[in-house]
């Protein structure tokens, strides 16, 4: 139950506001999901009434912002110290090991954003 909310509610597809009765689940979700969404602020539970998706707070909002900001500086930092390579890869026509240094870093990013967000 705490995968399939959180994941709903990571992806945006449970927008802010959704009752938990319109996600086919409970009006009071399984207590150990419902606990843990709580804790980590993405639910917000009114016992006897609603569980709802919790809005995100400007300040979580900025925080998340300047954590994806540091991930992304920090990669591009290492796209630059390859810098020398991958010209000397483009003057030599290898593409190939161009594309793969750069999908190296691209996934070092999506990787490090998917821990951050977890």
């Amino acid at each position: 139950m705490f995968d399939r909310l959180h994941a709903g509610t990571v992806s945006s597809r449970l927008l802010p506001g959704t009752r938990s009765s319109e996600v086919d689940v409970a009006p009071q979700p399984v207590p150990e999901a419902s606990i843990r969404l709580h804790d980590l602020d993405m639910l917000q539970v009114k016992p006897q009434r609603a569980t709802r998706v919790r809005r995100i707070s400007e300040p979580a909002l900025l925080d998340a912002r300047f954590i994806r900001t540091a991930v992304e500086t920090a990669e591009m930092q290492g796209i630059l110290a390859d810098h020398e390579r991958l010209v000397d890869c483009v003057r030599h026509d290898r593409a190939a090991e161009a594309e793969s240094l750069v999908r190296r870093h691209l996934s070092r990013v999506i990787d490090l954003l998917g821990s951050v967000r977890t």
